[in-house]
């Protein structure tokens, strides 16, 4: 688990999925709820480690963006959560909306961690129609910066 808000809530369903299928709990803390936490084993890594956990976990919990979209990268699955409410001004959930939406995964973002049916039914994501989209989506990103680089050199 990768949480960088205070919800005490995203911790409970770690927890609850932890006790549904016999996984182990690797938190890589930053708040101070993790910190203080002696349920989970906790991993202090660099660049190189963060990514090693994610890639080699069998799920990630997040409210990272980031996160979330290198689980997604990795084949890897998640349950992404808002870090703040979706009013509060510092909200960045629209881009998590979008880019889930976009690639066929909004199923897997926990809007209320207290409704636990996302414990119900854990279905493995089947990465294939993911990865084409994303593969799409990677095409038109890299056609646009050359499109827009061709427009500085000119």
């Amino acid at each position: 688990m990768y949480f960088l808000g205070d919800v005490k809530e995203h911790r409970q369903f770690v927890h609850n999925l932890a006790n549904k299928t016999g996984f182990k709990v690797v938190s890589i803390p930053v708040s101070y709820l993790d910190i203080a936490d002696s349920l989970f084993e906790k991993k202090w890594v660099g660049p190189e480690g963060f990514l090693s956990l994610i890639k080699n976990a069998k799920y990630v919990c997040t409210d990272s963006f980031h996160g979330t979209m290198f689980s997604i990268n990795f084949g890897v699955n998640f349950y992404s959560f808002c870090k703040k409410k979706d009013v509060e001004k510092k909200s960045e959930n629209s881009r998590l909306y979008s880019s889930l939406e976009l690639l066929g995964l909004s199923d897997r973002l926990i809007t209320d961690a207290t409704e636990n049916s996302a414990l119900t039914n854990l279905s493995d994501i089947d990465y294939h129609e993911v990865n084409i989209k994303l593969e799409r989506e990677r095409i038109r990103s890299l056609s646009y910066l050359r499109e827009m680089l061709a427009k500085i050199t000119e």
